[in-house]
């Protein structure tokens, strides 16, 4: 069985939350949300979560056993390293990319500047991903300019 999880900044003290989450508000369309979580000293808790930074997690964790969640933003070893017209192999080099939905499953994607389309590969567990920030707290680490 997989782990269903979530995570979002709160609306009144805006720290990050981990959880179950459910629509909080009278209306489906209202587009309120909340995380329902545990609290050693509380007990069962909800809060209310700011929408845009509603992230699930992948499943899958980066080279170090942090969880990657929607909305990371992670680094890993190029795949074409080890290829050149030379043939002489490359040296190697990192690329940043966040974790994204995206054509029904969790992608990597690397934003490309106009008029080109992003990259996107599956996220695969290859021993070398590492998650550095994400795009609420660390935007200045990717170049954001396409997201919207």
């Amino acid at each position: 069985m997989r782990e269903i999880l979530f995570r979002a900044k709160t609306v009144k003290n805006v720290h990050w939350i981990w959880g179950d989450l459910f629509h909080a508000g009278t209306e489906p369309s209202d587009g309120e949300f909340a995380i329902s979580y545990w609290d050693d000293e509380d007990g069962w808790m909800n809060e209310n979560v700011q929408p845009g930074t509603i992230g699930q997690f992948t499943g899958l964790t980066d080279k170090n056993g942090k969880r990657i969640f929607e909305g990371d933003i992670v680094e890993c070893v190029s795949w074409n390293e080890y290829f050149s017209k030379d043939g002489k192999p490359m040296e190697p080099f990192r690329r940043k990319m966040f974790v994204d939905y995206r054509k029904g499953g969790f992608k990597m994607v690397e934003p490309m500047p106009e008029p080109m389309k992003d990259n996107e590969w599956d996220i695969i567990c290859n021993g070398d991903i590492v998650i550095i920030g994400n795009i609420y707290d660390d935007p200045q680490l990717i170049d954001m300019k396409r997201l919207g």
